[in-house]
């Protein structure tokens, strides 16, 4: 049987374990969904909140603080972190933005407008940014003054979810989140890495071991090397169970951060 050839060098299951305690990190949120990183500093977004939203991870008990309004009610999506600067999608004026993560109280920049099409995930790889619409994954040269946009994946049916990279290969979810696919960016063709889940959302890279969620069965599952092209549920190990829906992961470090929308809070899963 052929191997999951994008784990080159899966860690073993003990590793994975070594993830025994959850935390509680901040709570008496307002559904938080889509989170970056910048050192310490957490950024999200709330569903029901129209800014962006920072905590230090650093504190015992951090206490969010406001970081930039949104330009029209609504929310962020796709939050990532580039150098010094956080981009996201403000899906109600529809386009890409960031701020500068050096300034103490930033404005957002557009950096291009996407017309009709939302954002729902976006990942930053040196020049490029790739983005997921409601149609398409798209990309964008950010060097390119003229900001063109090109169609990688058309017709993904409703937006793309959890975009992750390891070496050439960006790993997503579909919408439906019943699948976990790869894109081959060098070649743009596309294979299925994961199949027969029930609701797939997030997904990360730890050095070469590979993490997903089964979001509204509020699960964090790892792959052992052992499973063949495409994989499937039965093949993953279950890592930790929330029981509550996991919009969005992350991870800092070793530890691995997850936001509980129906519970209000983002929790840690400490590397113990």
């Amino acid at each position: 049987m052929k191997r999951l050839y994008f784990i080159l060098a899966f860690c073993l299951l003990s590793t994975a374990g070594a993830f025994a305690q959850i935390i509680d990190k901040i709570t008496g949120l307002d559904r938080p969904t889509y989170m970056a990183a910048n050192g310490t500093d957490l950024y999200f977004a709330q569903e029901n909140s129209d800014y962006i939203w920072k905590a230090d991870l650093s504190q015992t008990n951090p206490t969010p603080t406001q970081v930039v309004q949104l330009g029209v009610s609504g929310t962020a999506t796709g939050l990532t972190v580039d150098g010094n600067y956080l981009y996201y999608c403000e899906n109600a004026t529809l386009g890409l933005r960031r701020i500068d993560l050096t300034v103490a109280n930033p404005t957002a920049e557009m950096v291009f407008a996407t017309g009709v099409d939302s954002i729902t995930e976006l990942l930053i790889d040196g020049n490029m940014v790739y983005f997921s619409t409601t149609s398409n994954i798209e990309a964008v040269d950010l060097t390119d003054s003229t900001y063109t946009r090109t169609v990688i994946v058309p017709n993904t049916g409703g937006g793309s979810y959890g975009f992750s990279k390891l070496n050439t290969l960006l790993f997503y979810s579909t919408n439906g989140s019943t699948e976990i696919k790869q894109l081959n960016l060098g070649s743009n063709a596309v294979n299925s890495a994961i199949t027969g889940l029930n609701s797939a959302k997030g997904t990360i890279w730890i050095g070469s071991t590979f993490y997903f969620t089964e979001g509204t069965d509020g699960k964090i599952m790892t792959l052992p090397a052992s499973a063949s092209v495409p994989a499937t549920l039965a093949d993953a190990d279950t890592l930790v169970t929330v029981g509550s829906e996991l919009v969005d992961m992350i991870h800092i470090g070793d530890n691995v951060y997850a936001s509980v929308i129906n519970e209000n809070k983002i929790m840690v899963v400490l590397n113990t």
